[in-house]
């Protein structure tokens, strides 16, 4: 009980919650915007848009990665580090490992995680937080609802029914929030290796 209430009292939790949330709406972005420009790529590879494409893609992915390394500063107490892209060089080969560096890698290592690991950490969070709330919640909804409500494969038909199950939400809705420190804590040494401060081809962002 002490370290369930030490958890909830702390300040870690709460910005990890939000981090592990997050994952939901922006991973579904990352996907996006990485599908896109990644398809468009291949499309014209044989063509001169080849340059601009590539161009669209190193930029598109350092944009991102901005993003999330400001959230994993903010959020997860990281240093975090984007990618410099640079389009300078003496001839193209150049150019295009000013673009497509080791960073560039990294980044792109870090939002296709965001993706596959972060979208159902932050899907699994909104369940563990989402049911304790509509439970307790139910007394509310069912009143107004015509033939009941449905929740977490049950059916409340009456006030009284609701009611019972507010005790359960109660108990529930903490152990979710708490769930977000080890959840969002074990993403932290995988983050960190990919957006990590250091080497010529990064550029900080900043410390938590």
């Amino acid at each position: 009980m002490s370290t369930l209430l030490r958890i909830l009292t702390d300040r870690v939790t709460y910005r990890r919650l939000g981090y592990l949330l997050l994952e939901v709406p922006l991973g579904t972005i990352w996907f996006s915007i990485l599908v896109t420009l990644w398809s468009f790529l291949w499309g014209v590879f044989v063509t001169p848009l080849v340059i601009p494409a590539a161009i669209a893609l190193a930029y598109g992915t350092r944009w991102c990665t901005a993003v999330e390394a400001g959230l994993a500063s903010a959020l997860l107490g990281i240093d975090a580090g984007v990618p410099a892209i640079s389009i300078a060089g003496r001839g193209w080969r150049e150019r295009m490992r000013g673009l497509f560096g080791p960073g560039f890698w990294r980044a792109q290592g870090y939002l296709w995680t965001r993706w596959l690991l972060g979208f159902p950490a932050g899907v699994l969070m909104l369940v563990l937080i989402g049911l304790p709330i509509s439970l307790i919640v139910q007394p509310l909804l069912v009143a107004f609802v015509h033939g009941g409500t449905d929740v977490a494969g049950l059916h409340i038909h009456s006030v009284t029914a609701a009611l019972a199950l507010v005790p359960v939400g109660v108990v529930l809705l903490p152990l979710g929030i708490a769930a977000a420190y080890p959840l969002g804590g074990a993403l932290i040494p995988l983050t960190g290796r990919l957006l990590h401060e250091g080497g010529e081809a990064d550029t900080a962002v900043g410390a938590a």
